[in-house]
């Protein structure tokens, strides 16, 4: 009942500057509220009542996450098909996601985060030890995630105008960070050194993009350096 509209709400959530996973996500539960519709003996899209859509939100007792989903997924599919005129009312206007306590975020000191950055300027010689210490540089300074700074590319570099072109989660465009120029310096010293100008900003040691994982790593080397120096 559902799957004819689906072509046309995936060009709406493109319009939407959605990501193509986030996209594919939303399709997934759509389509499982089409199977539940089915279910109900439902053949026409007005047949869809408000108690239809909270209880396929609901069902099967998932967990709060799964239920803020399936939600989300939801308003963004009747809002298309009330602006598309293919219902009379947006049947998904009053559902509201359940509040999900947020993770209490650990930070680092001022002091703290002096003296891993300390520690990683200290072991520049080493292996990868530029590399290092400008991806804690990135993380620190302007507070790029660890997923953004992996995903730089040499390209991604404005020295001119002392910029960055990050990607975020879930958004398909790039948006600009202005940087200092201590670490513009550092980056135009970092990137004179590659000898390819187009590729991944931070490499492994496969010359390959490091992955968000790489960047956990690389704290935990900062963390044992750390322990082993008397710092615990």
């Amino acid at each position: 009942m559902l799957k004819p509209f689906f072509s046309d709400f995936s060009v709406y959530c493109k319009n939407l500057n959605l990501a193509q996973n986030s996209i594919k996500e939303i399709i997934r539960y759509i389509n499982q509220l089409n199977y539940y519709l089915q279910e109900q003996h439902l053949i026409e899209v007005k047949h869809i009542t408000y108690k239809h859509v909270v209880y396929y939100a609901t069902k099967d007792s998932p967990a709060p996450t799964t239920v803020k989903a399936r939600i989300w997924a939801l308003k963004k599919f009747f809002c298309f098909m009330h602006l598309n005129e293919h219902i009379k009312y947006n049947i998904s206007k009053g559902l509201n996601p359940p509040k999900i306590p947020k993770k209490e975020t650990l930070f680092l000191t001022e002091n703290e985060l002096k003296i891993v950055i300390k520690y990683a300027a200290a072991n520049l010689n080493s292996k990868f030890g530029w590399r290092d210490f400008l991806v804690i540089l990135l993380m620190a300074t302007p507070g790029l995630r660890k997923v953004s700074v992996v995903l730089l590319n040499i390209e991604d570099f404005d020295p001119q105008n002392q910029r960055l072109f990050i990607k975020e989660k879930g958004a398909i465009d790039k948006r600009p960070i202005v940087i200092t120029s201590a670490i513009s310096g550092l980056l135009c010293e970092f990137i004179q050194s590659k000898e390819q100008k187009r590729q991944p900003l931070f490499l492994n040691n496969r010359n390959k993009r490091m992955a968000a994982d790489g960047v956990n790593k690389i704290v935990n080397k900062i963390k044992k350096g750390l322990i082993i120096d008397g710092y615990d």
